[in-house]
């Protein structure tokens, strides 16, 4: 359910009641049973008889993440992991977490992905923002202020994240990408005018890579990479920093991406959304970036359940 004191509990309790996408997925909504009939009461939806409930009865204001919040949200979330990882479920989607009320909370960890990294003991995790039509977004770097982003944007980690892509798309989509990776400067550097990271680290990068079987191209100039990987069919455009990947697909829309990790042993996703606490509880919430999450998990695990990995 993520944040209760957010839009959350609300979006999902309106997935689950839309009939287009109960015949796609059979939905478990996990959280505190409390949140979840405080906002369907209050909104007039129904609660769902698959709820798996978590925590006691506790008092919250819509649009106010507290404490106590952030320690309901931990608890849907680790409930949620063990159905997952117990094979009760074939596919995690989470609702936006407040990460000042998870802070608050003192877990060890700064939110989902951090979370689920931990909980599963996985060593490396990719966000990928994905689209029902185009290429999807992959992030070199996330949440990291830009000066420390840039620092991370070596030849090494370059070569291992581009490798790291490789292998676990195909994993999720059944197909290898094509990758597009842009560029750190206007212009791509424009044959070192504008900077000399393109010609000393990125396309070094790719060719690497590539001799490694990837198959990536670049770097292209990050103002153009997305009509040039429209254009030219490519899956997935690689941009080494958040801001670089995220400004021209939000542009777009908030609703048209879907966040998905990579790397970890069963399928996430998420709405490409926060928790909008000034929305929690009116019934304005928009629950499409909710529902395109779901749908992707379930096409995702659908085809992994019909095609299973061989060993």
């Amino acid at each position: 359910m993520g944040e209760p004191a957010g839009i959350g509990p609300e979006l999902l309790l309106r997935v689950a009641a839309r009939s287009d996408v109960c015949r796609r997925a059979k939905l478990i909504l996990v959280g505190n049973r409390a949140v979840f009939a405080r906002y369907a009461r209050r909104l007039k939806l129904p609660l769902p008889r698959t709820l798996h409930p978590t925590g006691k009865n506790f008092a919250f204001r819509p649009g106010a993440p507290s404490l106590a919040t952030g320690r309901e949200a931990i608890h849907a979330l680790n409930a949620a992991a063990a159905l997952v990882l117990g094979g009760q479920a074939d596919a995690l989607v989470t609702a936006p977490m407040a990460k000042a009320a998870f802070r608050r909370s003192k877990h060890r960890t700064s939110g989902h992905t951090d979370y689920l990294t931990h909980r599963t003991g996985t060593r490396r995790t990719m966000m990928i923002f994905v689209k029902r039509h185009g290429p999807a977004v992959a992030l070199h770097t996330v949440h990291l202020p830009l000066r420390e982003a840039l620092r991370q944007v070596t030849k090494r980690r370059l070569v291992q994240n581009l490798l790291f892509l490789a292998r676990e798309y195909p994993r999720l989509f059944g197909r290898v990408p094509r990758i597009a990776v842009a560029g750190l400067n206007p212009h791509a550097g424009e044959d070192g005018l504008l900077g000399a990271e393109e010609e000393r680290t990125v396309a070094p990068a790719v060719r690497e890579a590539c001799a490694r079987g990837v198959r990536a191209e670049g770097p292209f100039a990050p103002d153009t990479i997305f009509l040039q990987a429209k254009a030219r069919n490519f899956d997935v455009v690689f941009a080494l920093y958040h801001d670089q990947g995220l400004i021209a697909s939000k542009a777009q829309g908030l609703f048209r991406y879907v966040n998905l990790t990579l790397g970890l042993p069963f399928v996430r996703t998420s709405p490409d959304h926060g928790v909008a606490c000034e929305l929690a509880g009116t019934g304005r919430a928009d629950d499409r970036g909710m529902r395109e999450a779901v749908l992707l998990a379930a096409r995702i695990a659908q085809r992994r359940v019909s095609r299973p990995e061989r060993n």
